[in-house]
């Protein structure tokens, strides 16, 4: 049985991967939820419509790139030290959240946010 989480966080993923190959204004809900394995209603349950979806989603992965970043970051150590830190922050960040880096990228100053 999938959960409200898991189909939220279904729908993030789905939604998420859709946007970066797709783009925003060309993905659509009905593909969002065939991707998620949910049916379109069900997505209206957790975000209010696409706008919020996307605007939830740069927020979310923005924050996460953010925290990234600041976790561990040597804030007594040397500038180069800092930038080594920030630059390996962010190469594991694109390694792992690939889309969410591209999505980022894209949308940064999309309609929706």
């Amino acid at each position: 049985m999938i959960t409200a989480v898991n189909k939220r966080d279904s729908i993030v993923k789905s939604a998420l991967v859709l946007f970066a190959e797709r783009g925003y204004d060309a993905t659509t809900i009905p593909m969002i939820a065939a991707s998620a394995g949910v049916g379109a209603g069900t997505i209206y349950r957790y975000f209010e419509n696409k706008e919020v979806l996307g605007n939830k989603i740069f927020q979310e992965y923005l924050d996460i790139f953010t925290e990234t970043v600041k976790n561990g970051f040597p804030h007594d150590d040397s500038i180069r030290t800092q930038f080594h830190h920030i630059f390996k922050t962010m190469v594991h960040f694109t390694t792992e959240q690939d889309q969410a880096l591209y999505f980022i990228k894209i949308h940064s100053g999309a309609h929706f946010l």
